[in-house]
């Protein structure tokens, strides 16, 4: 894996736009500007493992045209890679445009991908849902079961926000657990 995030980083301003197949609107775009390789040091030490950061990471998901299975079949396959504890992005910003007048808009210094599934966002966090603007010094996004659209609560001094829909109904360890 680590050889095929080399390969990728190769590429500079990557956009990519996935579509529901039935209806052919847009679901999920993404695009950023370059991916940096890092190997971190402490003291004279330096780690052979690099550290890849993908720079002004932005993403843009029409919760209204996501296709559940192929969503989490992918997400499932993304949490698999052994890699991705190396990968993280800077400059980040996610849009979610929610059914009905409900957008949420997530802008942070960092982004990074846990182990339980979650995607924590660090640094200076601001979440803008509609007018209302929140600020955090981090935030958990947790994909869920649920009927409203989302949620934002404190939980153990972390500030998590739920993204419910309804093709999260599906059973999925990954996505389900906080």
């Amino acid at each position: 894996m680590l050889a095929n995030i080399h390969r990728f980083s190769e590429f500079k301003n990557f956009n990519s736009t996935y579509y529901n197949s039935e209806t052919g609107k847009p679901a999920l775009s993404f695009y950023f500007k370059e991916i940096s390789k890092e190997s971190p040091k402490i003291g004279f030490f330096k780690f052979s493992i690099p550290f890849f950061y993908v720079e002004d990471l932005i993403v843009k998901i029409e919760m209204e045209n996501m296709e559940s299975q192929s969503l989490i079949k992918d997400i499932k396959e993304y949490h698999k890679k052994q890699a991705i504890r190396f990968l993280q992005a800077r400059n980040v910003k996610v849009q979610f445009h929610l059914k009905g007048e409900n957008n949420l808009f997530i802008s942070a210094n960092s982004m990074k991908l846990r182990n339980n599934g979650s995607y924590h966002f660090g640094g200076n966090v601001k979440v803008k849902i509609n007018s209302k603007i929140s600020e955090f010094s981090s935030l958990s996004l947790i994909f869920s079961k649920g009927n409203e659209p989302y949620s934002l609560t404190n939980q153990n001094e972390q500030t998590v926000l739920k993204i419910f829909e309804s093709f999260h109904s599906i059973e999925s360890e990954v996505l389900s657990k906080p």
